[in-house]
């Protein structure tokens, strides 16, 4: 009996020890497998990342299609001379000069400036061969006006006068609910400065 007791013993160890092997066998397929996949998951997953990646990179100003900086709208002036021009704006409109570059003849060609994130192009007659010619030149009214709030239009058209702006209609309130200045710059383009004072009130409006 001791003896058959200790030859059973003995095998259950032994069919333990035979189990084991299939086991880690199959662990070590099933592990093999998952080495296999991954490459194949992680390109998969790179390329559905891609797309995502790229778009990220793109800065959040130029998803509407503007460059970098720049406003929705930005105005462009043919002027007669560009110093005179970029110093009246300054001084009489508070404008700060953004950038500037020559031309092919070497002269001020191109220049920016901003205004409360607005932004004015300015360009001279003639540039790049063109006819274009400046309303002062030409002796005809611009047919646009440029509308601009700024944070006092009564201290504004102090200033705008005494840098030499033509003001056409002194500050007035407006039903709208503004109180603006109709001026005209060096060029003989019309501008129209406004701060707001109040909301709409349409009984104040002019008769048809």
């Amino acid at each position: 009996m001791p003896a058959k007791k200790t030859a059973r013993k003995a095998a259950k160890p032994a069919a333990k020890k035979g189990k084991k092997p299939l086991k880690a066998v199959a662990k070590s397929a099933a592990r093999a497998l998952k080495k296999a996949a991954r490459p194949a998951a992680k390109k998969k997953a790179a390329k559905k990342a891609a797309p995502k990646r790229a778009a990220a990179k793109v800065p959040p100003a130029v998803k509407d299609g503007r460059a970098e900086g720049y406003p929705q709208l930005t105005l462009t002036l043919c002027v007669r001379n560009m110093q005179d021009s970029i110093r009246f704006y300054e001084q009489a409109f508070g404008f700060k000069l953004d950038f500037s570059m020559p031309g092919p003849d070497g002269k001020l060609g191109h220049a920016q400036m901003t205004y409360f994130g607005g932004r004015i192009m300015f360009g001279p007659e003639g540039a790049m061969g063109g006819t274009n010619r400046a309303p002062v030149t030409t002796g005809t009214e611009p047919a646009a006006q440029s509308y601009v709030y700024c944070p006092d239009v009564d201290a504004f058209t102090a200033r705008a006068r005494a840098a030499g702006a033509k003001i056409l209609v002194e500050p007035m309130d407006m039903f709208w609910g503004d109180r603006m200045v109709h001026l005209e710059d060096l060029d003989g383009y019309r501008w129209a400065f406004a701060t707001n004072k109040g909301p709409f009130n349409p009984s104040q409006a002019l008769p048809h």
